[in-house]
């Protein structure tokens, strides 16, 4: 499931961008404010689009690099500064305006 989330949410991004977008889901399973299990934190309703009905999460397959992601996140990678959210740099969001920015990477912009 972290497979196929990163991508789904990160495919055009690097390796490490795809693993924080794994960690990004591991911090909120390990988040008092989010649900205790991976697939809980996915599905949660109105949390990560690619899950919605026909969306990227069911069209797309996870491939070498996102396992590679994976096994770096295994082994103990973290480089999320405990990030809880992550959006696409394109434009100015909710996120922009209500939570602290902690870092870019790739196409992403990072918070908590």
């Amino acid at each position: 499931m972290l497979m196929q989330i990163a991508m789904a949410e990160a495919e055009g991004e690097d390796t490490e961008g795809k693993a924080l977008v794994m960690c990004v889901v591991l911090n909120r399973v390990w988040s008092e404010g989010f649900p205790d299990s991976i697939k809980e934190v996915i599905f949660q309703p109105k949390q990560f689009s690619p899950v919605c009905e026909g969306g990227r999460y069911y069209t797309t397959e996870a491939d070498a690099d996102c396992r590679a992601a994976l096994e770096m996140v295994v082994n103990g990678w973290d480089e999320s500064e405990g990030a809880l959210y992550f959006e696409s740099c394109e434009n100015s969001s909710w996120h922009s305006q209500n939570l602290e920015l902690l870092f870019q990477h790739g196409g992403h912009r990072f918070y908590r």
